[in-house]
């Protein structure tokens, strides 16, 4: 039996490379259609697989992958109710945060009350009083106990130093003298959530989390420790394919290091959690989107366990917002059937490729590390903290000139929304700073909705329109959308051919600013004499600087609106 494609030759990358090259009619090639991400990797046009090429697999622990509940612990009964109810409306692992209380044996006894360990793993994370913990583990879980393997402690010690405190390796001896091998949880999680929540690109946050779990990987060689459960922590991204080609880089580097150090073949646990950089409290809606694509790049890449923080965590999370985070996993595997395939990005060309320079990029990083003198040495001389600071640094450049796109947030925003009080803040005394992209946004806009509830006024913007109909529409509708982001009022005026006419229009108007949305060509006719009515102060030009004429360049406008300035120091200065 033949099949269709039998009958047709497969076309190759340079056949198809010519072709494109004529429909590019002298147009470079290179310039037009490649594009290099914030990695520095060249993104291709166009992928073919290659059945040449060896693939990386993604193989996690176990197929499908865990759906777990974050629960804040404030009140010990309250969060043993939640985690509950969780497991009983779709989640299959609870993930416990501890830093606002100093859990001990006997609360662990009550948060776990009727939690069935052998069915329904457990993880912790900012544990102060861990060996109370360890110790209540080793005493009540057995060795024969099943998937509770997957249980952990979660600490992650050398961490003391991403939170500007001082890390003491007879920490580890000490925590490893209270481990009991037989028994079936782990207990340290090396994390590296903080690390993309601080705005380290992919590179630099699989490569750091490594680095630090080459230092524990020394560290339990030393104390004679052949097998040991390796568990990590990452936070998912909205760069899709990247984020699936991140996880089965991590892995394929990580099994790696594990057989140069002498350990058997044995399967690392990776958890992902969302990434909190992205997360909006302005449309908040939006964040159910970004936590979709997050955690299909996350089963796409093989995770083992996913965290997804409820939609409206920033503001106040609700039953409906912890629910949308169970059903959003539950759809993906039983309606999507996410769950069924094991690696489905294996033989992507696309997928591939990326997984190969990722690899290639992150051991170059690696080895930069190692001349330092490993992860410790690397953080403590500043290395480091450097990196993530010029990463977050591009990152927070692209969001304020809106090359990188927060929905709701720095681009088309809800303008019925208001929202007057700012989510809280945590802060932080040292070491690596994690914050959110949309933070200076929300923060200009709480302080618009305070002023009305205080005044019951707005700034006002009036929308000048003049000359070509087509182009004073479109920046009619950009400068809706510019200023809405700061809550500001916008108000449309008529459009006008009788530059006396407007200027009469304006002297009628009680008006904070005028923008005026013309054409380029209608600039010569009208832009001085409407400029001089109005004032410098309360002119605003939709349009770029760059494209005046040489005699209305000196008239010195000091405000201009258009696509890639920086919109949040625009909406500062008025």
């Amino acid at each position: 039996m033949t099949t269709l494609f039998e009958d047709f030759s497969p076309n190759t990358y340079n056949e198809w490379k010519e072709s494109a090259i004529k429909s590019l009619k002298g147009a470079d090639f290179d310039k037009k259609l490649k594009t290099t991400n914030p990695e520095g990797i060249e993104i291709e046009p166009i992928y073919f697989s290659n059945p040449t090429k060896s693939t990386f697999g993604a193989e996690r622990s176990e197929l499908p992958w865990l759906i777990t509940e974050f629960i804040q612990i404030n009140d010990i009964k309250t969060a043993n109710e939640a985690a509950l109810s969780a497991l009983n409306n779709g989640a299959n692992a609870i993930l416990f945060d501890a830093q606002f209380v100093d859990l001990n044996a006997s609360d662990c006894a009550l948060l776990l009350n009727n939690i069935q360990l052998e069915y329904a793993p457990v993880y912790f994370e900012n544990l102060k009083i861990w060996d109370e913990i360890i110790s209540y583990f080793n005493t009540h879980l057995k060795p024969s106990t099943q998937i509770s393997t997957l249980s952990n402690i979660g600490l992650d010690p050398i961490g003391k130093l991403e939170k500007g405190a001082i890390f003491e390796p007879k920490e580890i001896e000490k925590i490893i003298a209270n481990f009991v091998p037989e028994q079936p949880f782990s207990i340290f999680n090396i994390k590296g959530t903080h690390f993309k929540n601080a705005g380290a690109n992919t590179i630099e946050e699989i490569a750091f989390t490594i680095a630090k779990g080459i230092e524990y990987l020394n560290l339990l060689k030393k104390e004679g420790i052949k097998q040991f459960p390796f568990h990590f922590t990452l936070a998912t991204g909205s760069d899709y394919f990247m984020e699936i080609a991140k996880l089965r880089a991590f892995r394929l580097l990580f099994q790696g290091l594990l057989a140069q150090f002498g350990y058997s073949p044995q399967t690392i646990i990776i958890h992902s959690k969302s990434c909190e950089i992205n997360k909006t409290v302005f449309d908040k809606e939006n964040n159910m989107l970004r936590n979709t694509t997050e955690a299909m790049s996350a089963i796409i890449g093989g995770t083992d366990s996913i965290c997804i923080l409820p939609f409206d965590y920033l503001s106040e999370t609700t039953s409906i917002g912890s629910r949308m985070s169970r059903n959003l996993q539950s759809i993906l595997a039983n309606e999507s059937y996410f769950d069924k395939v094991d690696d489905m990005a294996k033989g992507s060309g696309y997928i591939e490729s990326l997984t190969e320079e990722i690899c290639n990029k992150t051991w170059a990083l690696l080895l930069q590390i190692e001349a330092l003198g490993g992860y410790i040495a690397a953080y403590n001389d500043g290395f480091i903290t450097e990196k993530i600071k010029q990463s977050k640094n591009k990152l927070v450049s692209n969001v304020e000139t809106r090359k990188t796109v927060l929905l709701g947030t720095n681009k088309f925003p809800n303008l019925h929304e208001t929202i007057n009080t700012a989510p809280n803040k945590v802060t932080n005394t040292g070491g690596i700073s994690e914050h959110r992209l949309a933070e200076s946004f929300e923060q200009i806009r709480i302080e618009t909705e305070q002023r009305f509830l205080q005044t019951g006024k707005r700034k006002t913007f009036y929308l000048l329109p003049f000359g070509n109909l087509a182009i004073r529409k479109a920046r009619i509708n950009f400068a809706i959308n510019f200023f809405g982001v700061a809550g500001f009022e916008t108000v449309e005026l008529e459009g006008f051919e009788d530059v006396q006419m407007a200027i009469a229009e304006m002297i009628n108007l009680d008006k904070d600013y005028i923008v005026l949305c013309g054409d380029n060509e209608s600039w010569n006719s009208c832009l001085q004499p409407i400029f001089e009515a109005v004032g410098v102060e309360k002119f605003i030009l939709a349009g770029h600087p760059k494209i005046l004429n040489p005699e209305l360049k000196n008239l010195n406008i000091k405000h201009f609106i258009y696509e890639g300035c920086n919109i949040l120091d625009v909406l500062k200065s008025f």
